[in-house]
Formats: C-alpha cells, structure tokens, sequence
C-alpha cells in the first residue's frame, strides 16, 4: 500500500512539474511564432494523426520522431488520445500532419521570419477540427548564440536536439479537445534552450 501510494505521489509531482514547465513556456513564447490558418483550430480527441516527414535528412527525422514519441506519450494522459502514426494514411481524408523544409512566413506584428511554423491553412472542417496542418522548418533564419554571434538557428549538424524542440513547440500549437472543443495540450522542452530559435534574428 505504501509502494502504490509513493507512485502516485510520484506521478503527482512529475505531472505538476509537467504543467508549470508548459504554461511558464507558454507564456514568455507564445507571441514569439505566428501559426497560419485558423487559430484554435484542434484535432479531434482520439483521433490517429498520420505524419509526412517530406523532405527532411535522416538526423532532422530522428529528432522529429524523438518530437512526435514524446507528445504520443503525453496524449495518453493528456485527455486528449490523439496518437500519431508513421502508417500510410488509411483514406484520402485521414487526418494528415506534414513536416517540411522550406520559407516560413513573418510575423505581422514583429516583421521577424520565424524557424519554424505551423500552418492550417485549409485544414480545419466547418465544425472547427483540424484536419490536415503542415510544419515548416525555415533552416536560413538566423539566431544570436550565447556569444552574441548570428548563426543558424535550426542546425541538425551542431545540435542533437534543435529540431526536437522546434518540433515539440509547433506541434503544441494544434489543440484537441475534451469536450468537443479545447483543451491545450502545449508542450516546450526546455524553454530555456528553446530561446534560441524562438528568436530568431530580424
């Protein structure tokens, strides 16, 4: 009885470290990438989300897959049950979310191109469910290191982990829903680390 309740106990605190990680991340970033198409817009709860890893190199899949294992994870307590899959989409109509690299597009208000953006853009039903999104990598911005220098801000070669992260922020830009409309399910690894292409250069 002791052993189960310590468990619980355990899980408590990772689950609390979990959200206060998300929603400090959430706040100092949320400003900082404008996604495209519809806001708000989710995937439907428990829905299989089916993933295009396009034209990324065999490192930036690795941590994309590192990306998408971990929301998996996350969505299984989450409330929000949506599972991505690397099968081939079972209809035309699947539910479909694509990784690219290519132009991201600037942020109206700051003029600044982020390194990474989502895009509903004609993905998202008359009942607000987000059907298909698109997540572009832009690998020619440009970001100060801890040295003051500008360098690239998304770089497979240097960092491990880079497209992880940006991967990780993109994909918590979508929403699923608990009752049938919303229920963030946000998620930025080390927001700390994560300044570095949330911030690109202007």
């Amino acid at each position: 009885m002791g052993t189960k309740r310590r468990s619980l106990c355990l899980v408590g605190f990772f689950l609390c470290c979990f959200g206060i990680i998300l929603f400090s991340a959430w706040q100092t970033h949320a400003q900082t990438c404008t996604p495209l198409g519809s806001n708000g817009a989710a995937w439907p709860r428990n829905s299989t989300v089916y993933i295009d890893l396009g034209n990324l190199n065999p490192e930036q899949q690795r941590q994309v897959r590192a990306a998408i294992q971990s929301w998996n994870q996350s969505n299984q307590t989450n409330g929000s049950y949506v599972n991505f899959s690397f099968d081939p989409p079972l209809t035309p109509t699947s539910f479909r979310l694509a990784f690219q690299i290519g132009q991201t597009q600037a942020d109206p208000q700051t003029g600044q191109i982020p390194p990474a953006q989502i895009d509903r853009t004609g993905g998202v039903d008359g009942q607000g469910n987000l059907n298909h999104a698109t997540i572009t990598f832009n690998t020619s911005v440009l970001a100060p290191d801890p040295n003051g220098n500008a360098v690239q801000a998304l770089d497979e070669t240097i960092s491990n982990d880079a497209f992880t992260k940006a991967a990780l922020h993109e994909m918590g830009q979508a929403w699923a829903s608990a009752r049938g409309k919303v229920l963030v399910i946000r998620r930025v690894a080390r927001a700390q680390q994560a300044d570095k292409f949330l911030a690109p250069l202007s």
